[in-house]
């Protein structure tokens, strides 16, 4: 597939999307991409949830892999 035949097919399945959510994500991909080499900055939020998994991974307020696919599969069970 071409360069120009993969523009046509995106722009017509980004056409087509409503979703107002999905398009914004659309965006920032695209938008992150074509501004390839400046540096992401996080938001506050973004900066605070990830202090917040650092700090649990210190404290060892872990869990297993293991033990996550077990609950998501009771979850699913039920």
């Amino acid at each position: 597939m071409s360069t120009l035949e993969l523009k046509k097919l995106l722009i017509s399945k980004i056409d087509d999307i409503d979703d107002v959510e999905l398009l914004k994500a659309v965006y920032k991909l695209l938008d992150y991409k074509s501004t390839s080499g400046d540096v992401y900055v996080l938001s506050k939020d973004e900066e605070k949830e990830i202090n917040e998994g650092l700090q649990q991974v210190r404290e060892g307020k872990t869990i297993s892999d293991e033990d996550v696919q077990k609950e998501i599969d009771r979850w699913l069970s039920e």
